[in-house]
């Protein structure tokens, strides 16, 4: 469960995220992930679900052991705009994503990501867009 404040209006919402390695030696593992929540604080979806597979160390026998820690994955969403005062020109968004985790320090990884989304909930134009994005992250 969740309460969350964004620009003045205060909302909840609950949100599941469930995660199983596929075998006790496996490097495969699947995810799923559900929520919903108030429009106000839900960043323009009123319910979503998403699922996927990983797999951890994708090139571990090919490169380097150094690997050992990357991911590599593939997932699906389902996300339904949430009645807010933006006109909704799709009802059903529906996301494609890949996605891999490079991890080159204990503390440091670099994650490229690509995503097709079918129905873009607030664009009238168009049926599909591509989205690319690159995220550096630093744990300490």
């Amino acid at each position: 469960m969740f309460l969350a404040q964004v620009e003045g209006s205060t909302g909840g919402g609950l949100s599941f995220n469930v995660q199983q390695q596929l075998g006790q030696r496996s490097p495969f593992g699947w995810f799923g992930r559900f929520g919903f929540g108030g429009e106000e604080v839900s960043s323009g979806a009123a319910a979503q679900i998403g699922t996927g597979f990983v797999m951890q160390g994708p090139f571990k026998y090919l490169l380097l052991e150094r690997t050992s820690n990357d991911l590599l994955g593939a997932g699906f969403v389902w996300s339904q705009p949430s009645a807010t005062g933006k006109t909704v020109f799709h009802q059903n968004e529906y996301i494609a994503e890949v996605f891999h985790s490079i991890q080159f320090t204990p503390t440091l990884r670099l994650q490229p990501d690509f995503q097709f989304i079918t129905n873009p909930a607030y664009n009238r134009d168009h049926d599909h867009a591509f989205v690319f994005q690159l995220q550096l992250v630093l744990a300490w």
